[in-house]
């Protein structure tokens, strides 16, 4: 099965839908299915963030405790700003090299989250380098870099 298979995927649930309707619920008494109807959001969603709202059991700031985060992003090591910060390094690097190569950059970016402390998988620690799935997400996202094999 192939690494990335194109999936039909749904849309992200809107911040400001998913608040509303959760305050519809609780504050105005509003059934969760007629919120779901008029504010447009998954059940499943809405219920999951009034369980949240009624487990801090403050209803005086509802704004702050029934804003919703989206839960699904994917966890990553480093941040935008890193990740571009590595990407032009490793752009200046294959210039003068050529080319970079796949278990360079895995150890350049262990090494790197290592010297921003940065959180990073129990499986860097053990093998000293970033992982394979890392490595072809990092270059999914910057579209600068390639995987080439340099001319000999």
């Amino acid at each position: 099965m192939p690494r990335n298979s194109d999936r039909i995927k749904k849309s992200k649930p809107n911040a400001d839908n998913i608040t509303a309707a959760a305050e519809a619920v609780l504050k105005d008494g509003v059934p969760v299915w007629t919120a779901v109807r008029q504010f447009g959001v998954s059940r499943t969603t809405l219920q999951r963030r009034i369980a949240f709202c009624r487990k801090t059991n403050n209803s005086e700031n509802m704004e702050l405790n029934c804003a919703y985060y989206n839960l699904c992003a994917v966890w990553t090591v480093f941040s935008k700003d890193e990740d571009s910060v590595l990407v032009q390094y490793l752009s200046l690097h294959a210039i003068c090299i050529s080319g970079c190569q796949k278990k360079k950059v895995k150890k350049l970016a262990f090494e790197y989250a290592k010297a921003n402390e940065e959180k990073c998988p129990k499986s860097w620690d053990a093998h000293g380098e970033a992982g394979d799935q890392w490595y072809f997400d990092f270059l999914k996202r910057s579209k600068v870099l390639s995987q080439r094999k340099p001319q000999v």
